[in-house]
């Protein structure tokens, strides 16, 4: 009797290889037994009992960056988060990351494609 199937790594014959709660992905290494998934550690107000910004402890940190998003660390030394809604930044800031894209293309695209009459010498 032949076995067409692959053979399991040695990691699975002794049982290391564990599984992500909730994910249904096996891992190929052993997760630790105290494992915290990333989706968990971000939690609204998890800095509310830190009165200095984590990126800059000198400064005090802004009460609308609570760590309820994810690269939230308090880095405001502007004070923009007490001006100005803080979701029409975040659309504002993918707006304009979009459109530099873009333009990252399209600029050397013109140059390559542009008529030699429109170049100068």
């Amino acid at each position: 009797e032949t076995n067409d199937a692959p053979a399991a790594p040695a990691a699975a014959a002794a049982g290391d290889i564990a599984t992500a709660d909730g994910m249904g992905v096996e891992k190929d290494f052993p997760v630790m037994e105290n494992f915290v998934k990333d989706s968990d550690r971000i939690l609204p107000g998890r800095y509310d009992d830190v009165t200095n910004s984590i990126a800059v402890p000198f400064l005090t940190r802004p009460p609308a960056l609570d760590g309820s998003h994810a690269g939230d660390y308090g880095f405001d030394p502007l004070g923009l988060s007490e001006k100005m809604d803080f979701y029409a930044m975040q659309e504002s800031e993918i707006r304009h990351s979009r459109l530099a894209m873009l333009a990252v293309i399209g600029w050397p695209m013109s140059e390559l494609l542009a008529p030699s009459w429109m170049l100068q010498n």
